[in-house]
């Protein structure tokens, strides 16, 4: 059993089980996501970074049931979701939200924001009547800070700012009482002066309603915020290349490509983001999904990259061995039993 399935044992309520999904584009095939598993404990916060291209939003877009994995498995409550038919597959989908990361585009321009909230509640027979559906979504304004309730209710999407749009989709996706919501790039198109009072309320839905929250960011700022008491998965080419706790990944991170991404975060403090060493990559291109290069995709920017090893063998997300359980799918780092922030050092 792996790391990231023993933090979950026995109460894992949604995992992705070696899933891969491929797409076909003109000059080839690419493959956006490969061999990812990931088990989601009830109440967990879990950030999964990485650039963009890296695959995370199609990672959350399997985990929500949009898209079908190519191969691998979607499980839900330890039940393959793609062999459900009929009730108990809408149960996986009122159970399993979205949030998108442009509010603009989410929330139908020609609905007011009761006729927005208040659709679901009568779609799934939540809401009983005109007078208990207006008190439902009172509530849920009121539960996502849009206050007083009644000033939203009649208001259209174009009437409100971003940053209350995003609280508008919250809330829409908290109408079917799930059990997990996808924030993918959630707070990403709000300014930042409010994205903290949004990161602040999904971790209060988190505490208060038990919902486990998966975020998805390319900000590793954003992600050590957000998940600060869970994990954060870091991706690379389709790939997941380290899961741990939060803490313990960013302080010491375990794989070159981890370190490199943490040494690039600006500080507070302009003078010490200038005196903060980086990690000395070969190179700072990007390999094509076109064109993959064999054994570990990181390895030609890899400062660590071992010639016969890291180019000719795919590592595995193994454990490495510390007080905090976490996994790394670095050849040199397993076999050292060291981060490889200190085999950077």
């Amino acid at each position: 059993m792996s790391v990231a399935d023993s933090t979950v044992a026995g109460r894992a309520v949604i995992e992705l089980d070696h899933v891969s999904r491929a797409f076909k584009v003109p000059g080839g095939t690419i493959t956006a996501v490969d061999g990812v598993s990931l088990a989601i404990g009830a109440g967990e916060a879990l950030c999964i970074v990485g650039e963009s291209g890296c695959g995370k939003t199609t990672t959350g877009r399997m985990l929500a049931g949009i898209l079908h994995p190519t191969s691998g498995r979607l499980l839900y409550e330890g039940e393959d979701v793609w062999r459900k038919k009929g009730n108990e597959l809408s149960t996986f989908r009122r159970a399993v939200q979205l949030v998108h990361q442009d509010p603009y585009a989410s929330l139908n321009p020609t609905r007011t924001i009761f006729q927005t909230l208040s659709a679901p509640l009568y779609r799934h027979k939540k809401a009983k009547g005109n007078r208990d559906a207006t008190n439902r979504v009172r509530h849920l304004l009121d539960v996502v800070g849009l206050t007083p309730p009644d000033d939203f209710l009649g208001k259209y999407p174009h009437q409100l700012s971003g940053g209350q749009r995003q609280r508008v989709a919250i809330a829409r996706a908290l109408t079917v009482d799930p059990r997990v919501i996808v924030a993918d790039e959630a707070v990403s198109m709000v300014d930042v002066s409010i994205r903290i009072s949004l990161l602040n309320l999904l971790l209060g839905l988190r505490s208060e309603m038990g919902v486990s929250i998966v975020l998805i960011t390319h900000d590793l700022a954003v992600a050590r915020y957000f998940a600060r008491e869970g994990r954060i998965g870091v991706m690379y080419l389709g790939r997941m290349v380290e899961l741990g706790h939060s803490e313990a990944l960013v302080s010491d991170p375990a794989h070159p490509y981890s370190a490199a991404l943490i040494a690039a975060i600006p500080e507070a403090d302009p003078r010490i983001t200038r005196s903060k060493e980086r990690v000395a990559l070969k190179t700072a291109e990007v390999p094509s999904l076109l064109a993959l290069p064999p054994g570990c995709t990181f390895h030609p920017r890899c400062p660590l990259a071992e010639p016969g090893l890291c180019d000719v063998q795919i590592p595995e997300l193994l454990p490495l061995p510390a007080d905090t359980p976490r996994e790394v799918a670095c050849h040199v780092a397993i076999r050292e039993r060291r981060p490889a922030a200190e085999l950077l050092a």
